[in-house]
């Protein structure tokens, strides 16, 4: 059985249509269709979270489940996430509208944090939501034995190298997974 680890709800999970159906389950579960405009599904989301402030939620996450995207040159760069229209370089500024709100943002998508071009990504995406980052730099997902559905409120673990950014966008961590001991508070336990 795979591992998993359990992520404190409400929170909010973007699925890509382009993955698996119904992958991951949250209190606000999307279905991001193609032509789903990014910097429109960063403005609702911002809607929702603001309403789960409002009711005294702090801890509030996004899980996002799509295909990261690579040059098809020799070395293989991380170029952006196959989510909706496309989260990139030119569209992660979008993020910034749930800044006031997110804590951290878990990356289900392969080669995400991989070479500079994902890690300026990644420190990109870290800064302008003001949120944890959590990617890794290898396949992840139904290549490796993951079922296409996890329990409700859970992210399966990540394999390969896993990176954490600070909501400042450094890099706080580089190495091997190290279990559940990330969730609840957005960050490794020392």
């Amino acid at each position: 059985m795979p591992d998993y680890f359990e992520v404190a709800q409400p929170s909010m999970a973007m699925n890509d249509v382009r993955t698996p159906p119904n992958y991951l389950q949250f209190a606000n579960t999307r279905r991001v269709e193609e032509t789903d405009d990014v910097y429109e599904l960063f403005q609702n989301a911002a809607s929702v979270m603001a309403a789960w402030q409002k009711n005294g939620t702090t801890n509030i996450s996004l899980a996002i489940n799509c295909h990261g995207l690579v040059d098809s040159d020799e070395h293989g760069s991380f170029v952006g996430l196959q989510l909706g229209t496309g989260l990139n370089s030119d569209t992660v500024a979008s993020v910034q509208a749930i800044q006031p709100y997110v804590q951290t943002i878990y990356l289900l998508a392969c080669y995400s944090a991989s070479g500079s071009s994902g890690d300026i990504f990644c420190s990109k995406l870290a800064s302008l939501a003001r949120a944890f980052v959590f990617a890794s730099d290898t396949s992840q997902g139904a290549d490796r034995g993951v079922p296409t559905q996890v329990p409700f409120g859970y992210v399966p673990a990540y394999h390969g190298n896993i990176k954490q950014y600070s909501k400042q966008g450094q890099v706080i961590y580089n190495g091997p997974w190290q279990g559940a001991t990330i969730h609840q508070k957005g960050y490794w336990e020392q």
